[in-house]
């Protein structure tokens, strides 16, 4: 009788240490995934200020539009230009093909200025297109973007989207 209690004794140490061996193994796979970007790898803060002055600090994430931004949070640009964006630069040697059509309209422009402006995505066609049609040649510059076209990246930290007076977009 004294043998069977040795022997689960033997069983139940032999148990409790494969047990902990499990345990030491899924945390050692743990922490060799913290390589997992957090909130703050993959937010930048954006400064938004309206044509009366009015300053909001925002956080936005990287890979939206500025324009996803300011809806997000509740920032007037006007209307979506829905085209979609046609391309985006991933590295040197990768820029990836989208397929958006560009800028259909000009309501949702928006002027970048200050650190990380320019590292904004290249204008396409469609852009610069709609905003000379639908807006003055005095109110465009060369840092006049439309807030649908611009997708936000990690050097946009701090970076400030001017939204000028909006072109009348409601219908009575």
């Amino acid at each position: 009788m004294l043998r069977l209690r040795t022997s689960h004794v033997q069983q139940l140490s032999r148990f409790v240490r494969s047990r902990s061996q499990a345990s030491a193994s899924v945390a050692q796979r743990a922490s060799m995934s913290t390589n997992v970007p957090s909130v703050a790898d993959v937010t930048v803060k954006l400064n938004f200020v309206d044509y009366e002055g009015k300053r909001q600090t925002v956080p936005g994430r990287i890979g939206q539009t500025i324009h996803d931004v300011a809806t997000m949070h509740g920032i007037e640009v006007g209307p979506c230009s829905v085209g979609g964006v046609v391309s985006r630069v991933n590295s040197d040697t990768w820029t990836e093909d989208l397929y958006g059509e560009g800028a259909t309209s000009g309501y949702d422009h928006v002027l970048l200025v200050g650190k990380g402006a320019d590292s904004a995505n290249v204008k396409c066609v469609s852009e610069v297109e709609m905003l000379n049609e639908y807006w003055d040649s005095e109110d465009i510059s060369p840092n006049s973007r439309l807030a649908s076209m611009v997708v936000v990246n990690k050097d946009m930290e701090g970076m400030t989207v001017f939204v000028p007076d909006a072109l009348p977009w409601e219908a009575p």
